[in-house]
């Protein structure tokens, strides 16, 4: 089984623009890539490291949007992102609300998931050389539970009020640029 470095995404706030309070986005026409976004992925493609977007999706629960719905908007983004020569490689959602399944973040479920599936391919995470990166305590807890790396975003938050991330970003081209320096820095 070939051992990867495996690039673990939150969604809304790290790909794309967030929705308003109490609001999802569920449909293209609100769906707004982040700057950067599609030369990140893109850096991790090239470096042949599977990209794998781990997302809560609660609006499936409250019956906001369907699960077909949501999967349909994100085979739109991985067209999107083709444009530029980037990909998802998959997308893993939590369409459940609150307390009802261990695949919510912050519970590590959907990251086994994305495992799972990853050795179905041949590949096998390198927990030591693998990032979750998101832009809430829930994905620095889901990605700590699964014993990888985080890498928290957001450039307004002090430091010290962060202290389960491994690093802080600005933007996920940032944490991308920093995990590719770190590993060139250690010969990897």
């Amino acid at each position: 089984m070939d051992k990867k470095t495996v690039i673990f995404l939150d969604r809304d706030g790290t790909i794309n623009r967030k929705a308003g309070p109490h609001s999802y986005v569920t449909k293209w026409e609100d769906f707004k890539l982040l700057p950067g976004v599609a030369e990140a992925i893109r850096l991790c493609n090239e470096r042949e490291w599977p990209v794998a977007v781990i997302t809560n999706q609660r609006c499936v629960a409250r019956g906001l949007s369907t699960l077909s719905e949501i999967e349909a908007l994100h085979e739109r983004v991985n067209l999107e992102l083709k444009k530029t020569g980037a990909h998802i490689d998959a997308f893993f959602i939590c369409p459940h609300a609150v307390g009802e399944c261990t695949c919510r973040k912050p519970e590590a479920g959907l990251f086994y998931k994305a495992e799972e599936w990853l050795k179905s391919l041949g590949i096998s995470v390198d927990k030591d050389r693998s990032y979750m990166i998101g832009d809430a305590a829930s994905d620095m807890a889901a990605g700590k539970k699964y014993g990888i790396r985080t890498v928290y975003l957001n450039e307004t938050v002090p430091e010290e009020k962060i202290t389960d991330a491994d690093l802080i970003c600005k933007d996920l081209h940032e944490a991308v640029r920093s995990i590719i320096d770190k590993g060139e820095r250690n010969g990897l």
